[in-house]
């Protein structure tokens, strides 16, 4: 049974490598990244109200309530907005994304300050800091670094988990040919 599980370590690796070149590949194109994040994000949250409302629509009368009704309509209208303006959408998500650097960068530069004379580290957190509060107020004002903070962020993540199923892929490896050497 577990010789079965292990198996098939080259599907895990060839999903690593796919990750891999999905991450370089939105990292190299940050505004068709962007265009793609915000076509689906607009298409799941018309999904999500247009669900809500057929659940509404379906539910026995003394179970529906006016506020699911309400909240399923305006996000299936939020929906539609999202795919009408997709450029608008771009720029929520970029705004979005920088708000939370900024802020994020806020908390490193507050704790790294707070630590500088505890530890030489201190200093490395709080320049991190700014660094990240620089970078989220450029991607707040503009749209085109918007983008290419968004899809450095994506685009490495998709890249390091690309790389944990490649080291994955080559751990079960391992496991298979001991197991066939017991």
């Amino acid at each position: 049974m577990l010789q079965s599980v292990f198996k098939k370590w080259w599907v895990i690796l060839l999903q690593g490598l796919l990750f891999i070149i999905l991450g370089i590949y939105v990292m190299r194109h940050p505004a068709d990244m962007l265009a793609g994040l915000s076509f689906w994000l607009g298409i799941l949250t018309l999904v999500a109200g247009a669900t809500g409302l057929l659940g509404y629509l379906f539910a026995p009368k003394e179970e529906r309530e006016n506020q699911s009704l309400l909240w399923s309509l305006l996000t299936a209208i939020l929906g539609v907005l999202m795919l009408a303006n997709l450029m608008a959408t771009m720029k929520l998500i970029t705004i979005f994304f920088g708000l939370w650097f900024l802020s994020t960068g806020i908390f490193l530069s507050i704790q790294g300050w707070g630590l500088r004379e505890a530890m030489n580290f201190g200093w490395v957190i709080f320049g991190l800091g700014v660094m990240a509060v620089i970078g989220g107020i450029m991607m707040v004002f503009d749209i085109g670094k918007g983008a290419v903070g968004v899809s450095v962020f994506l685009g490495l993540q998709a890249v390091l988990l690309g790389l944990g199923f490649v080291i994955l892929a080559f751990l079960k490896r391992f496991v298979v040919k001991k197991l066939k050497g017991v």
